[in-house]
């Protein structure tokens, strides 16, 4: 089984288009995912910029990912690239992991706004898994870390640009190779609660141990 590892960017769609809004209020901009196969090693890379139908990269999101309208010029349209991202895909069974909800709504609001059908959605849909709660969960830790921050606390470098939506997948995957490997999860989080707390079991909250500053910003998405 394969675990294909997705991350999104997208901007906001302008509310003179009320009725799409009333389904999805933003348009992707940046689809970045991984591929690992069964031995858990990323074979496969995939990104690609896409083109809105009515939205524009607003200021806020163009500082954030570093994308700006001339890169979305050529890109093909929302079901074009996801067409494209089910074909690489492929038809094997896989596992899809995102950082939070936010990629999934995302997908389905707008697959359902622009009418845009594929088999290959209702796979993606059943096996979703959203891994920021997964990992917040296995750590013991009842607020919402944000990415970086996730890797920060597993003393994981953060490899390539933050919101770079292939990079940003990458990193993700860094993160769940992390959660699997038990023997190196304890040991991690353990030495942690040892120099912290030496009286508490690995699944006590973590909370209370983040600095202010770690705890920032935290929560689904930015954009």
């Amino acid at each position: 089984m394969n675990i294909i590892v997705i991350d999104l960017e997208f901007t906001a769609v302008p509310s003179k288009f009320k009725e799409f809004r009333k389904t999805c209020h933003n348009e992707t901009i940046e689809i970045g995912a991984v591929k690992l196969d069964e031995t858990k090693q990323i074979v496969d890379r995939f990104d690609m910029y896409v083109k809105p139908l009515m939205a524009t990269v607003s200021p806020e999101v163009q500082n954030l990912t570093g994308i700006v309208e001339a890169d979305l010029a050529g890109a093909p349209s929302f079901e074009e690239a996801m067409d494209r991202f089910a074909a690489w895909m492929g038809e094997d069974e896989a596992e899809i992991y995102s950082w939070s909800t936010a990629d999934f709504y995302q997908i389905k609001r707008e697959a359902e706004a622009k009418g845009y059908e594929n088999p290959a959605l209702e796979r993606m849909y059943a096996s979703w898994h959203d891994l920021q709660a997964e990992y917040c969960r296995k750590i013991g830790f009842g607020q919402k870390l944000s990415l970086a921050n996730a890797l920060r606390s597993a003393d994981i470098p953060f490899v390539g640009k933050e919101h770079s939506a292939a990079d940003d997948a990458e990193n993700t995957a860094s993160i769940y190779l992390f959660m699997i490997n038990d023997e190196a999860f304890k040991m991690k989080m353990q030495a942690v609660l040892e120099l912290l707390a030496p009286s508490e079991p690995l699944t006590c909250s973590l909370g209370s141990f983040f600095p202010a500053e770690l705890l920032k910003n935290d929560g689904e998405k930015a954009c």
